[in-house]
């Protein structure tokens, strides 16, 4: 009996090198249906991911599974942009389509939740450990966020001009190229358009803390064919935004939120604040006595500090101790 196991290449990785291992582009075939997730399935997977993000008070290797992502690595060519554009892996989702399009829609309302918190920091002098150590971490995660979300494409143009190209593209509908025109599929426009709100405001760090809210009334075109799909994403990304209030209200509260159905788990305050192992493993160093000092203030930027670092937390979960399996062959086997 023939061993078909050289066929099918299973690896399983967390979140962040599931999207950015060896600069992969995935692409959803014509075959494929639109994005439809509903309200209850987009919680049941918040929900599960913040359980697990809660149980790292009483298990530090805490962990979530989100089952097995069915891949075909394509060879470039023109269907997909011009052979400069193209990602170094193209992957073609097989199953397992609406699973990653709801991951980079979470990721997006997590990058915008946290810059408009971060935003409405502002630190006293004793505090300056704080807002260094606060200020990092803002900083790296919201990089590796954006990541995934585009791809940065710059290295193939020789005029050294930054593009960035949605992770996620619908074939014969999107193509990756520098023009923003290209996209047309709900999930490659609303990731290209969140992509240049995000490089705007990452040129204004000055900016109000309303200005870091995306505007969805730039995602639906006035006439297309596809105003239901467009409209799907919308309703999906307003639900995220819906499950971040919830998860803002239980750390808000010290508890787990009811919501749906299910529960919207988040890390006990004194475990972040005194739990040094927590702090390695979500932020990779331990807090120090200054900072610890400054966020054991009765002061509103205190609580506002922990409130930012516990969705830096749930950030930091998301792309670490969230795995997917990816499950991949080739376009001619």
């Amino acid at each position: 009996m023939e061993d078909l196991s050289e066929y099918f290449k299973p690896e399983t990785s967390c979140v962040q090198t599931f999207f950015l291992a060896q600069g992969t582009g995935f692409c959803i075939p014509v075959y494929q249906r639109p994005y439809s997730w509903d309200s209850h399935k987009i919680t049941k997977l918040v929900s599960d991911i913040s359980h697990g993000y809660a149980s790292l008070k009483d298990n530090i290797k805490s962990a979530t599974y989100l089952g097995a992502v069915i891949t075909v690595t394509q060879v470039g060519n023109e269907i997909f942009g011009t052979k400069r554009s193209l990602p170094g892996n193209i992957l073609s989702v097989i199953d397992g389509q609406q699973r990653i399009s709801t991951l980079l829609l979470f990721i997006a309302a997590l990058h915008e939740k946290i810059s408009a918190l971060y935003s409405k920091l502002h630190f006293e002098d004793s505090d300056k450990r704080l807002e260094e150590t606060i200020s990092e971490i803002t900083n790296s995660t919201q990089n590796v966020l954006r990541k995934i979300l585009c791809t940065d494409q710059s290295f193939f143009n020789p005029e050294g001009t930054a593009f960035f190209y949605p992770r996620i593209i619908r074939v014969n509908i999107d193509k990756w190229e520098p023009s923003g025109n290209c996209y047309h599929s709900p999930l490659a426009l609303f990731l290209n358009k969140y992509n240049a709100h995000a490089v705007k405001l990452h040129s204004n760090p000055s900016a109000l803390e309303e200005e870091y809210i995306f505007d969805l009334g730039t995602l639906i075109p006035v006439a297309c064919e596809e105003k239901d799909n467009f409209k799907k994403v919308e309703t999906a990304y307003n639900h995220l935004r819906s499950l971040l209030d919830v998860f803002e209200k239980a750390i808000e509260n010290n508890k787990s939120e009811s919501f749906d159905t299910e529960e919207i788990e988040v890390l006990d305050r004194e475990a972040m604040v005194n739990k040094k192992d927590i702090q390695e493993r979500l932020f990779r160093d331990e807090f120090d006595a200054l900072a610890t000092t400054s966020l054991g203030k009765d002061t509103e930027q205190a609580k506002l500090s922990l409130k930012l670092l516990q969705f830096l937390g749930l950030a930091s979960y998301l792309l670490g101790r969230v795995a997917l399996t990816k499950v991949e062959t080739r376009a001619d086997e």
